[in-house]
C-alpha cells in the first residue's frame, strides 16, 4: 500500500485494526506485522498458495467432500467475524486463500469491513463486488453488513457446487434480473417494505417462486448445472440466498447444518482445520508432517 500525503491510507489502518482485532483464528488470515518504508506500507501475513478462484480454475471442478471443507471453513471464518460485530462486506472467492497442502482456507482482505456499533448504526453502501452483493443493497437499501455476508457466502457456496459465479452480471440491474430469475420475484408477501425501496419498480419482469420445500422446483431451468448434487447442499444454499434478508440463515448457524454432519473437523489442529471423507491421502499426509514439525520447533524452543 502506498502512502499518501495524509499518512497511512485509511484502507490500511481499517485492514490492520480488523485483524488485530479478529487475533489467530485458522480460517482468518494472520497479521505478523506492518512494516512502514519510505511511502510503502507493507503488511506480513499468513503464506497462501492462491485465492479460491484461482485454485478452482486450477483444479477444475472440486470433489463434493472438498466443496464441503471449504464451504465450512467459510462460514468458520465469517462467523468469527460476526461474533466480533465486524462484517467482512466483500467476501468473494478472490478474497479467500487456500494453503493447497492442507486444503486450509483463511478470509483476506478486510479494507471494506465496518464495525456494527449498534443495531440502528448506518453502513455505507461502498460494500461487497457486484456478483456478490445482495438484492437489497442493489435496490438501494441500507447495508446491513452481516446480513450482506450471509448471502455472499451463499453465493460463494453456490460458486463452489457450479464452478461458475451465480449471478455474473455487467451491471447491477443485470446482477438483480440474474437474482430474480433464479429466486423468483419477491413481493410485499414474502419482503415487507420491498415497495419502499428506492430503486424498486412494479414493472420489474415476474418470474416465478419455487415452491417451497420443493428443491427440485429450481432444476433443470434456473439451477441445472446444480442437478444431482447432495439435496442437503441445495437446501443449505437456498437458506443463505433468501430474498428477504432477515429471512437468511447466520453464517454460525450454517455450520451445524445437517449438510457437514460427515464432516469430520478439528478446530484446534495449528496447520489445517478438518479433513473430508474424499480427499486426498497426499494431503492429510502433508498435513500432519507440517503439524509434526510445528510441535518439534515449539519443543525446541
Amino acid at each position: 500500500m502506498i502512502k499518501t500525503s495524509f499518512g497511512v491510507p485509511a484502507a490500511a489502518l481499517r485492514e490492520i485494526t480488523a485483524l488485530k482485532n479478529l487475533a489467530r483464528h485458522p480460517n482468518i488470515i494472520s497479521l505478523h506485522e506492518a512494516v512502514v518504508e519510505d511511502d510503502r506500507v507493507f503488511l506480513v501475513c499468513d503464506y497462501a498458495d492462491k485465492d479460491l478462484r484461482a485454485h478452482m480454475n486450477s483444479m477444475g471442478k472440486l470433489l463434493p467432500q472438498r466443496i464441503k471443507l471449504y464451504a465450512w471453513q467459510v462460514f468458520n471464518g465469517t462467523a468469527h467475524c460476526h461474533s466480533h460485530r465486524l462484517p467482512h462486506r466483500d467476501i468473494k472467492p478472490q478474497n479467500l486463500l487456500v494453503h493447497v497442502a492442507t486444503d486450509c482456507l483463511k478470509l483476506c482482505d478486510f479494507s471494506l469491513s465496518r464495525p456494527v456499533l449498534s443495531p440502528r448504526h448506518q453502513q455505507t453502501q461502498r460494500v461487497a463486488s457486484l456478483w456478490y452483493r445482495s438484492p437489497e443493497i442493489l435496490l438501494g437499501g441500507p447495508a446491513k453488513g452481516m446480513l450482506l455476508d450471509a448471502w455472499s457466502t451463499g453465493c460463494v457456496f453456490g460458486e463452489l457446487l457450479k464452478h461458475t459465479p451465480m449471478f455474473p452480471g455487467a451491471s447491477e440491474i443485470e446482477t438483480l434480473m440474474f437474482q430474480f430469475r433464479t429466486l423468483g420475484t419477491p413481493d410485499e408477501s414474502i419482503w415487507s417494505g420491498l415497495s419502499q425501496l428506492p430503486h424498486w419498480k412494479d414493472t420489474f419482469p415476474r418470474f416465478p417462486q419455487p415452491q417451497p420445500g420443493r428443491i427440485e422446483g429450481l432444476l433443470p431451468d434456473r439451477l441445472g448445472s446444480l442437478s444431482g448434487c447432495d439435496p442437503m447442499a441445495l437446501t443449505l444454499l437456498l437458506s443463505l440466498l433468501r430474498l428477504q434478508p432477515e429471512a437468511r440463515l447466520a453464517p454460525a448457524r450454517c455450520l451445524h447444518h445437517s449438510y457437514f454432519f460427515d464432516l469430520d473437523t478439528q478446530v484446534g489442529m495449528p496447520c489445517h482445520l478438518g479433513r473430508a471423507r474424499g480427499c486426498s491421502d497426499q494431503s492429510r499426509k502433508a498435513a500432519a508432517s507440517n503439524c509434526a514439525k510445528k510441535r518439534r520447533r515449539d519443543g525446541d524452543g
